[in-house]
Protein backbone atom coordinates (compact mmCIF):
# COMPACT_ATOMS: atom_id res chain seq x y z
CA UNK A 1 0.00 0.00 0.00
CA UNK A 2 1.19 3.53 -0.68
CA UNK A 3 2.03 5.46 2.45
CA UNK A 4 2.91 9.10 3.01
CA UNK A 5 6.69 9.18 3.00
CA UNK A 6 6.62 12.64 4.49
CA UNK A 7 5.10 11.03 7.57
CA UNK A 8 6.46 8.58 10.05
CA UNK A 9 4.24 5.79 11.37
CA UNK A 10 4.93 4.77 14.95
CA UNK A 11 3.17 2.49 17.39
CA UNK A 12 1.89 4.40 20.42
CA UNK A 13 1.63 2.26 23.59
CA UNK A 14 -0.22 5.08 25.40
CA UNK A 15 -3.15 4.81 22.98
CA UNK A 16 -4.23 1.14 23.11
CA UNK A 17 -7.04 1.55 20.53
CA UNK A 18 -4.72 3.26 18.03
CA UNK A 19 -2.26 1.09 16.13
CA UNK A 20 -0.27 3.87 14.49
CA UNK A 21 0.27 7.58 14.93
CA UNK A 22 1.04 9.78 11.91
CA UNK A 23 3.79 12.35 12.45
CA UNK A 24 3.86 14.69 9.42
CA UNK A 25 6.80 16.57 8.00
CA UNK A 26 6.49 19.69 5.81
CA UNK A 27 8.15 19.47 2.40
CA UNK A 28 8.57 21.50 -0.78
CA UNK A 29 7.22 20.30 -4.15
CA UNK A 30 10.69 18.84 -4.83
CA UNK A 31 10.68 16.90 -1.55
CA UNK A 32 13.02 19.05 0.53
CA UNK A 33 12.17 19.37 4.22
CA UNK A 34 11.23 22.85 5.40
CA UNK A 35 11.36 24.25 8.90
CA UNK A 36 8.17 24.49 10.99
CA UNK A 37 8.44 28.30 10.74
CA UNK A 38 8.46 28.19 6.92
CA UNK A 39 5.62 25.64 6.86
CA UNK A 40 3.51 27.77 9.22
CA UNK A 41 4.16 30.87 7.12
CA UNK A 42 3.04 29.08 3.95
CA UNK A 43 -0.14 27.79 5.58
CA UNK A 44 -0.93 31.21 7.06
CA UNK A 45 -0.37 32.83 3.65
CA UNK A 46 -2.88 30.57 1.92
CA UNK A 47 -5.42 30.61 4.76
CA UNK A 48 -5.34 34.41 4.86
CA UNK A 49 -6.64 34.34 1.26
CA UNK A 50 -9.13 31.50 1.79
CA UNK A 51 -12.89 31.87 1.68
CA UNK A 52 -14.44 31.60 5.15
CA UNK A 53 -17.85 31.20 6.77
CA UNK A 54 -19.06 32.06 10.27
CA UNK A 55 -18.42 29.35 12.82
CA UNK A 56 -20.69 28.39 15.69
CA UNK A 57 -18.35 29.38 18.54
CA UNK A 58 -16.93 32.62 19.84
CA UNK A 59 -13.31 33.66 19.63
CA UNK A 60 -11.11 33.62 22.74
CA UNK A 61 -12.12 37.14 23.74
CA UNK A 62 -15.81 36.25 23.59
CA UNK A 63 -16.39 38.86 20.88
CA UNK A 64 -18.02 37.80 17.60
CA UNK A 65 -18.00 34.54 15.68
CA UNK A 66 -15.06 32.46 14.61
CA UNK A 67 -14.34 32.26 10.89
CA UNK A 68 -13.97 28.74 9.47
CA UNK A 69 -11.95 28.18 6.27
CA UNK A 70 -13.90 26.62 3.40
CA UNK A 71 -12.46 24.01 1.09
CA UNK A 72 -13.03 20.86 -0.90
CA UNK A 73 -12.09 17.35 0.22
CA UNK A 74 -10.72 15.45 -2.76
CA UNK A 75 -10.31 11.66 -2.67
CA UNK A 76 -7.49 10.25 -4.78
CA UNK A 77 -7.19 6.62 -5.84
CA UNK A 78 -3.90 5.70 -7.47
CA UNK A 79 -1.86 2.82 -8.78
CA UNK A 80 1.93 3.03 -8.96
CA UNK A 81 3.53 0.52 -11.34
CA UNK A 82 7.28 -0.09 -11.54
CA UNK A 83 8.09 2.55 -8.90
CA UNK A 84 9.02 0.43 -5.89
CA UNK A 85 11.21 2.41 -3.50
CA UNK A 86 11.07 5.63 -5.55
CA UNK A 87 9.60 8.84 -4.14
CA UNK A 88 6.43 9.96 -5.94
CA UNK A 89 4.85 13.35 -5.21
CA UNK A 90 1.12 14.00 -5.24
CA UNK A 91 0.50 17.71 -5.75
CA UNK A 92 -2.47 19.99 -6.47
CA UNK A 93 -3.17 23.29 -8.18
CA UNK A 94 -6.42 25.25 -8.34
CA UNK A 95 -7.54 27.38 -11.30
CA UNK A 96 -10.56 29.50 -12.17
CA UNK A 97 -12.72 28.19 -15.01
CA UNK A 98 -14.14 30.46 -17.74
CA UNK A 99 -13.41 33.71 -15.94
CA UNK A 100 -11.48 36.85 -16.70
CA UNK A 101 -10.41 37.06 -13.05
CA UNK A 102 -7.26 35.03 -12.45
CA UNK A 103 -6.01 33.67 -9.16
CA UNK A 104 -2.89 35.48 -8.02
CA UNK A 105 -0.10 35.54 -5.46
CA UNK A 106 0.28 32.49 -3.28
CA UNK A 107 -2.41 30.62 -5.27
CA UNK A 108 -0.11 30.44 -8.30
CA UNK A 109 1.73 27.40 -7.09
CA UNK A 110 1.95 23.65 -7.26
CA UNK A 111 1.23 22.48 -3.70
CA UNK A 112 2.84 19.24 -2.55
CA UNK A 113 0.23 17.21 -0.69
CA UNK A 114 2.09 13.92 -0.14
CA UNK A 115 5.41 12.29 -0.79
CA UNK A 116 4.66 8.63 -1.44
CA UNK A 117 6.87 5.60 -1.75
CA UNK A 118 5.57 2.40 -3.30
CA UNK A 119 6.40 -0.70 -1.29
CA UNK A 120 5.85 -3.13 -4.21
CA UNK A 121 6.22 -2.99 -8.02
CA UNK A 122 2.42 -2.73 -8.43
CA UNK A 123 1.17 -0.63 -5.53
CA UNK A 124 -2.22 0.99 -4.91
CA UNK A 125 -3.52 3.46 -2.41
CA UNK A 126 -6.16 6.05 -1.59
CA UNK A 127 -5.69 9.45 0.04
CA UNK A 128 -7.86 12.41 0.94
CA UNK A 129 -6.59 15.94 0.31
CA UNK A 130 -8.30 19.06 1.71
CA UNK A 131 -7.95 21.98 -0.70
CA UNK A 132 -8.87 25.50 0.50
CA UNK A 133 -11.15 27.69 -1.63
CA UNK A 134 -9.81 31.11 -2.66
CA UNK A 135 -11.71 34.28 -1.76
CA UNK A 136 -11.97 35.12 -5.49
CA UNK A 137 -15.24 33.84 -7.00
CA UNK A 138 -15.31 30.51 -8.88
CA UNK A 139 -16.01 28.31 -10.65
CA UNK A 140 -12.74 26.44 -10.20
CA UNK A 141 -11.13 23.21 -11.21
CA UNK A 142 -8.39 21.29 -9.42
CA UNK A 143 -5.44 19.65 -11.17
CA UNK A 144 -3.89 16.71 -9.33
CA UNK A 145 -0.47 15.47 -10.47
CA UNK A 146 1.87 12.60 -9.70
CA UNK A 147 5.57 13.21 -10.35
CA UNK A 148 8.85 11.40 -9.76
CA UNK A 149 12.42 12.62 -10.42
CA UNK A 150 11.02 15.94 -11.66
CA UNK A 151 8.93 14.28 -14.41
CA UNK A 152 5.14 14.35 -14.38
CA UNK A 153 3.83 10.77 -14.45
CA UNK A 154 0.12 11.55 -14.61
CA UNK A 155 -2.32 14.39 -14.03
CA UNK A 156 -6.06 14.83 -13.89
CA UNK A 157 -8.38 17.84 -13.88
CA UNK A 158 -11.56 17.85 -11.82
CA UNK A 159 -14.94 18.91 -13.11
CA UNK A 160 -15.71 22.59 -12.49
CA UNK A 161 -17.16 23.40 -9.06
CA UNK A 162 -17.87 26.33 -6.74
Amino acid sequence: MCRPFMAELKTNPDLPGVQKVLLPFAITASGQLVSPTVAASRIAGILSNTRTASGAGNNQGGQGNLREPLGELVSVNMELEGLKGQPVFLSWEIFQTGSHTNLYGKWLSDFAAYRLQATTEDDTGSLDVWIPLPVAPGPYFIRLSLASDGARLASMDSSPFG
